[in-house]
């Protein structure tokens, strides 16, 4: 494993745990890696940073790379301005969107989420309209990278959320009769989470530090690629 170089680029991906094995392998001017997402040796990062993986296509897709913005956005779960200050201390960042291509113009912030149109021939779709807000909620706060979360204790993967139930409560506030902003009680929320999980729609992992939620076949329905259009 390369420990240290003067290539900025360098010492950010190595500072962010990814393993370099080799600088300009065979002479192609990148970065020879072990990829976060699959775990092969087919990492490729060039020296601006754009990275893509030859074993699992993750990025280069249309042309388009990884680099460092979205590492730190999809691998490390920070937000714009973590982000910013952190390209800032390896000199990264111009602070020019436009002409920096180290860091993507943003069109709507926060990123999206796939629901298929099939939804609305399902049981949640004719369940309580809570029900389903509750579960396209939990779809959006499940983490969407694929490398993991690590914590001292416990582990957080592609698909999976801690919680509590108070969190919940508190996110999903809504105007009800007369105006009047309305909230879940406990005992509601507890009784959706009962029936998402005997729908199948969900699965609570015991955990002793929240309420560990886990979105089953999201890989499969949050692949794009899974996706066809019908005429």
């Amino acid at each position: 494993m390369i420990k240290s170089e003067d290539s900025a680029v360098l010492r950010f991906f190595l500072d962010f745990d990814i393993e370099v094995l080799e600088t300009e392998p065979n002479g192609s001017g990148e970065y020879l890696a072990v990829c976060p997402d699959c775990g092969e040796s087919k990492l490729y990062i060039n020296k601006r940073g754009l990275y893509y993986c030859q074993y699992c296509n993750a990025f280069d897709k249309d042309g388009v790379r990884g680099n460092p913005y979205t590492f730190l956005r999809d691998h490390h779960g920070m937000d714009n301005t973590e982000i910013s200050e952190t390209l800032k201390k390896y000199e990264l960042d111009n602070g020019n969107q436009q002409e920096n291509p180290l860091k993507p113009k943003v069109r709507i912030p926060g990123g999206y989420y796939l629901v298929a149109r099939k939804i609305h021939n399902s049981d949640i779709w004719r369940s309580d309209p809570h029900l389903l807000k509750l579960f396209l909620y939990l779809i959006g706060k499940a983490r969407h990278s694929r490398g993991p979360l690590k914590y001292p204790e416990f582990v957080i993967y592609r698909g999976e959320h801690v919680t509590s139930i108070d969190d919940i409560i508190k996110d999903n506030h809504y105007i009800g009769n007369r105006g009047r902003l309305t909230k879940w009680s406990q005992s509601k929320v507890s009784r959706m989470l009962r029936k998402l999980k005997e729908m199948g729609r969900i699965e609570v992992l015991k955990d002793t530090y929240g309420t560990h939620i886990r979105i089953p076949k999201y890989d499969f329905y949050q692949e794009p690629n899974n996706y066809c259009s019908q005429e």
